[in-house]
């Protein structure tokens, strides 16, 4: 990698809107290798088929997930990898900032 900008990043969120705005908004500062995933099935499933040179440089998680939450999908995460997360959340209590 030569820069971060030729990292990979995988955005987590099931808001397909959301998603795709982040994603342009990543690619339009330069980010290349954005790849997204719309449940926690998919997100695990991501880091359960690639090595370990091929894993995001960041994670963006939504907590709230159709099949789960994102707080468990990132402990699932971390049997594969330890990719910083970043946590994407309307969510405003104390109990889920210190979670997370």
């Amino acid at each position: 990698m030569n820069s971060i900008y030729d990292g990979r990043l995988l955005v987590v969120d099931d808001n397909e809107e959301l998603c795709r705005m982040l994603v342009d908004m990543l690619r339009r500062e330069g980010f290349g290798r954005v790849e997204t995933a719309g449940t926690c099935a998919q997100a695990l499933s991501f880091f359960e088929n690639i090595s370990a040179q091929e894993q995001p440089e960041l994670v963006i998680l939504d907590i709230n997930l159709p099949d789960g939450d994102g707080f468990s999908l990132m402990q699932k995460i971390r049997l594969y990898s330890q990719t910083p997360v970043l946590f994407l959340s309307a969510r405003d209590e104390d109990n889920d900032r210190l979670l997370g």
